[in-house]
């Protein structure tokens, strides 16, 4: 979740105004699932989201999550 809200607040300004969506591919499908869903079981994730979900409220920004799997993220995980 860090992961996400940390480029959203460096990158904010250069979103476009009405509302944006920042789509997102990720390799986990517990992030994805949390992410898209807005639950988890884990405090600390939770907590993660509830700040990613502040920023996002605060910039106006909706977080959407897709599945890649790791095996076509191959030139990713090689660098």
């Amino acid at each position: 979740m860090a992961a996400v809200r940390f480029p959203i607040l460096l990158f904010v300004e250069n979103l476009r105004p009405e509302r944006p969506i920042v789509r997102l591919t990720i390799v986990s499908l517990v992030s994805v699932h949390v992410m898209n869903n807005g639950i988890s079981k884990s405090d600390a994730i939770m907590d993660q989201l509830r700040r990613l979900q502040r920023v996002c409220a605060h910039f106006c920004v909706h977080v959407r999550a897709s599945h890649q799997p790791s095996a076509v993220n191959h030139v990713v995980d090689k660098l």
